[in-house]
C-alpha cells in the first residue's frame, strides 16, 4: 500500500507541483469550455432572429389581419411593408439591396379563389436574406392557404420567382459559407503537430541545445522554422482545397448544380492561405516555445484552435455587409476575404485591410518569438 501511495504522489506531484503542468491539464480545459460557451451565447444573442424586410402588394383583407400582425411579424423577424401602388417591375430591381423579398397577390385574386388564384414569392437565392426571406413568406402563404381550403393543394397556386439568375450563383453562396469554415480548420490543423514539434519537440528531445551551439543566428532558426512549417501547412490545406473541389460533383445537395470560380478568385484564395498559415504557423510556435513538452505545447496551443474555429462558425452565420474594421480582425477576416473572393462581394479596400493587416500581425508575432528565443529563461524554464 505504501509503494502505491508513494508512486500516486509521485505522479501527481508532476501535475499539482508543477504551476504550468497545473494550468495546462486542470485550469485551462475549464476555462477555454467556459469561454468558448460564453463567446457561442453571446454571439447567438447578438445575432437574435434576422429581420427581412419584405414588400406585399394587393393583400387580401383576412390575409393581413391574420398574418400580418405585429406579433406574428416580430416573432419570424419580417418587417413588412404594405401596398398597392407600387410598380412590381421597378420593386423588383431594390431586391437584394433594400428588399429581401416580395410577395404579390394577382389583382384578380380574390375573384379566382378555388379556380386557379395566384399569389407569387419572389426573391433573389444569390443572398442569404432572400433565401430567408423565401423560407419566411412561404411558411405565411402555405398556412393561409391551409387556413382557406384546409388540405387541398391547389385551392390557390403558389409560384417561386428567382430573380438571381442560375444555380452557379446559389452553389458559390452554399460554398461561400462552408469552405472558409474547412479551409481554416483544416490549416490550424495542419500546422498543429508540426509548430508544437518544432521547438517543444527538441526540448523534449534535447536536441534543442545542441542546435543553438551552432553558428546559427536565433533569428534565423525561427525563420526557417516558420517557412518551413508554413510550406508544409499551405500544402496541405491546398491539398484539403482540392479535395472540396473535386467533391462539389457529388455534393449537389450543399452547392447546387454549379459552383463557379474564376482565376482571380484562386489565385485570392491562394494569398489567403498563405496568410492564414504564416498567422497559424507563428502563433503556434509561441505555445511551442514557452513550453517544455509537445504535450504541454498542444494545450497551450488548443485555445488559439478552437477560437479559430469558433471565428469560422461565426462567420458562417453572419448575413449582410460586414463593417470594414471587422477585415482587421486575425483569422476572422480571413474568413470574410474568402467569403468575399467567393460570393464576389469584395472590394480593394477590404482585401488591401486584410492583407495589410496580417502582414503587421505577423511580423509582430515573429518579433515575439525571436524575443523568446533569445530568452534562455523562457526557452529552458523548469
Amino acid at each position: 500500500m505504501r509503494n502505491i501511495l508513494n508512486i500516486m504522489k509521485k505522479e501527481l506531484k508532476k501535475v499539482l507541483g508543477n504551476p504550468r503542468a497545473f494550468i495546462s491539464t486542470i485550469v485551462l480545459p475549464g476555462l477555454m469550455i467556459f469561454l468558448v460557451y460564453s463567446f457561442m451565447g453571446s454571439a447567438t444573442d447578438s445575432i437574435g432572429v434576422e429581420t427581412n424586410e419584405i414588400y406585399v402588394l394587393n393583400a387580401p383583407d383576412d390575409f393581413t389581419q391574420t398574418y400580418l400582425n405585429d406579433d406574428m411579424l416580430n416573432a419570424m423577424g419580417l418587417s413588412i411593408v404594405k401596398t398597392d401602388e407600387v410598380n412590381l417591375d421597378v420593386l423588383k430591381q431594390e431586391i437584394g439591396t433594400t428588399v429581401d423579398g416580395i410577395l404579390y397577390f394577382d389583382p384578380s385574386f380574390n375573384d379566382n379563389l378555388g379556380n386557379g388564384a395566384k399569389v407569387s414569392v419572389i426573391i433573389d437565392s444569390n443572398s442569404i436574406d432572400g433565401m430567408t426571406a423565401q423560407e419566411k413568406i412561404m411558411t405565411l402563404v402555405n398556412d393561409y392557404q391551409l387556413a382557406l381550403q384546409g388540405v387541398k393543394p391547389d385551392y390557390i397556386v403558389i409560384e417561386s420567382i428567382d430573380i438571381s439568375g442560375g444555380d452557379g450563383e446559389i452553389g458559390n453562396l452554399m460554398a461561400a459559407m462552408l469552405i472558409p469554415m474547412l479551409i481554416i480548420t483544416f490549416i490550424f490543423a495542419g500546422a498543429l503537430s508540426p509548430a508544437c514539434d518544432a521547438i517543444a519537440g527538441e526540448k523534449e528531445r534535447g536536441t534543442l541545445a545542441t542546435l543553438l551551439m551552432a553558428p546559427i543566428k536565433r533569428g534565423d532558426i525561427v525563420l526557417g522554422k516558420i517557412a518551413s512549417i508554413s510550406i508544409i501547412t499551405v500544402l496541405s490545406a491546398i491539398s484539403s482545397f482540392i479535395g472540396i473541389l473535386a467533391s462539389i460533383p457529388f455534393a449537389s445537395s450543399m452547392f447546387g448544380t454549379g459552383f463557379n470560380l474564376g482565376v482571380l478568385e484562386y489565385l485570392g484564395t491562394f494569398l489567403v492561405l498563405i496568410a492564414v498559415a504564416i498567422f497559424a504557423v507563428s502563433i503556434l510556435l509561441i505555445a511551442s516555445t514557452f513550453a517544455k513538452t509537445i504535450k504541454e505545447a498542444t494545450a497551450y496551443a488548443m485555445p488559439v484552435y478552437i477560437i479559430a474555429i469558433l471565428s469560422s462558425v461565426f462567420n458562417m452565420m453572419q448575413t449582410g455587409a460586414q463593417s470594414l474594421w471587422q477585415y482587421a480582425i486575425p483569422v476572422y477576416n480571413c474568413n470574410l476575404c474568402l467569403k468575399g473572393i467567393i460570393t464576389g462581394n469584395i472590394n480593394f479596400n477590404q482585401l488591401l485591410l486584410t492583407f495589410g493587416t496580417n502582414i503587421v500581425y505577423v511580423v509582430l508575432l515573429i518579433y515575439v518569438l525571436i524575443k523568446m528565443f533569445k530568452n534562455e529563461r523562457i526557452l529552458f524554464s523548469r
